[in-house]
């Protein structure tokens, strides 16, 4: 098929129409019986066709003794396509957001009985599980804490590794993690620190602890826990939008860092974990 045919009927021209207009297009002003000549349009139907394209704003006719018909300039009747198709996708967005907003507000105000745990959220899919800690890091304002117990993640190339950290201590939010030493993979693990200190994030470092987690400011609590009944997913995360609990893991996490060591010190030591 004609390239030009096929591009007329990807913006919306059925084939005959498309033939006819590439007819005009090339041939000038012409009779609807050369059209349909040319363009192999049934003479039944050609001119049902030419009147749709006049319509559409593609062709005009030529009066004279013979009614003839002559091609609309490209660009101008694209033009007008554009505007046309620009104005209703913005009513059509208009009336997405307006039934947005009333389905929202239905939403709000629905009785579920099941409304009291909503706070409480359940993650068992890696891609899901990183999504909502980018999302809980994204959101936090002040300071972020953070339990990080291998596994780890196995890039070689650490400033890879977790840029919704290092974006967030340029917002301005502190960042405190505290590291359980991984001794199967030490260099890796000094180059993961190492990294995250030049980013200036406050560092811990500790031989043990008690699981993942992921506390922002004092309002959500993430923590992972080994799955021993899914084969299929090792892990599942838990998030917890809760005051109560945050403010009592903060003072667990508070303890852990007052007893591990400072980067420095770990270097200085490092010696023992080979």
């Amino acid at each position: 098929m004609d390239h030009t045919i096929n591009k007329l009927i990807s913006i919306g021209l059925n084939l005959y129409e498309a033939k006819a207009y590439s007819v005009l297009l090339k041939s000038g002003i012409s009779s609807a019986s050369q059209i349909s000549k040319i363009g192999k349009i049934p003479q039944g139907r050609i001119y049902n066709i030419l009147e749709s394209l006049i319509q559409k704003g593609f062709c005009s006719i030529v009066q004279g003794s013979v009614k003839k018909f002559k091609a609309v300039d490209p660009k101008v009747v694209l033009d007008s396509i554009i505007q046309e198709r620009r104005k209703n996708f913005e009513e059509q967005e208009k009336n997405m957001l307006d039934v947005a907003e009333q389905l929202n507000k239905e939403f709000e105000s629905q009785d579920d009985i099941y409304s009291t745990l909503d706070y409480i959220h359940i993650y068992t899919t890696r891609p899901s599980m990183i999504n909502k800690f980018k999302e809980i890091v994204h959101n936090c304002k002040e300071t972020h804490r953070t339990f990080n117990k291998p596994p780890f993640a196995t890039s070689s190339d650490p400033s890879a590794l977790s840029p919704s950290a290092v974006d967030a201590i340029k917002r301005g939010v502190r960042i405190k993690s505290i590291y359980e030493i991984q001794k199967n993979n030490l260099d890796s693990f000094i180059a993961w620190i190492k990294h995250f200190d030049k980013a200036k994030e406050e560092i811990r470092i500790t031989e043990k602890l008690p699981l993942k987690m992921v506390i922002a400011d004092n309002n959500v609590v993430m923590f992972t826990l080994h799955n021993k009944m899914d084969k299929k997913n090792n892990f599942t995360s838990v998030v917890i939008e809760h005051s109560d609990l945050t403010n009592a893991l903060i003072e667990l996490f508070d303890i852990y860092w007052e007893k591990s060591m400072t980067l420095e010190e770990f270097l200085e030591r490092k010696a023992l974990y080979q």
